[in-house]
């Protein structure tokens, strides 16, 4: 089921994700199930649970669509449960990356270039990796949106105006936009305005 994605002010993208209770094991699966449709609908690459209303520590990234731009990325898909870091290189890297919670606006962001991560996957079995391919997501320690910390403040800003002008609906209703040729069903949740 394709679910509405929350745009970039709804506060259930600055709430602290809390940690997936694993013995809700059907639950899990069908949101991640859900999550990863509702990411390709939207043309994205990575999706947290938060985005589609979910405070919870989902994470999912598929790679496979940028493969053509990093050959490394080709059959890199995770969906991970509870992902925490336990290791983060000082050397730091920088990708332009989206957000499909701010959708249309690109920047780049400053990550670590190596991290370590422990989860749990989707066949519920603990994981533990070093991968450059996760800081290409929507993949952070606080488990907010990232436009939240990494993008600077002008760009905040024009984000900011730019949900507001493409608004017709009050912020708590949802509003359908079309995304290239697909419908993708965007949610304002409760956006407070600057």
């Amino acid at each position: 089921m394709i679910l509405p994605i929350y745009l970039y002010g709804s506060q259930v993208l600055r709430e602290k994700a809390a940690e997936a209770d694993l013995e809700e094991r059907e639950e899990l699966t069908k949101l991640l199930e859900d999550m990863y449709e509702t990411m390709k609908n939207a043309d994205g690459c990575g999706l947290a649970a938060p985005q589609v209303g979910r405070s919870l520590r989902v994470l999912i990234v598929d790679g496979s669509d940028l493969a053509d731009r990093y050959p490394e990325l080709a059959d890199f898909i995770r969906k991970m449960i509870n992902p925490a870091f336990t290791f983060k290189s000082d050397e730091m890297c920088t990708y332009t990356e989206g957000c499909l919670s701010v959708p249309n606006i690109d920047a780049d962001i400053e990550r670590p270039k190596v991290v370590r991560i422990n989860y749990i996957d989707e066949a519920f079995q603990e994981k533990e990796e070093d991968s450059t391919a996760l800081l290409r997501g929507c993949c952070n320690m606080r488990w907010t949106i990232l436009t939240e910390w990494s993008l600077p403040t002008e760009l905040l800003r024009f984000a900011r105006k730019c949900l507001e002008a493409n608004s017709t609906t009050s912020p708590k209703e949802t509003s359908r936009h079309l995304t290239g040729s697909k419908q993708t069903n965007y949610s304002y949740g409760s956006i407070s305005r600057l």
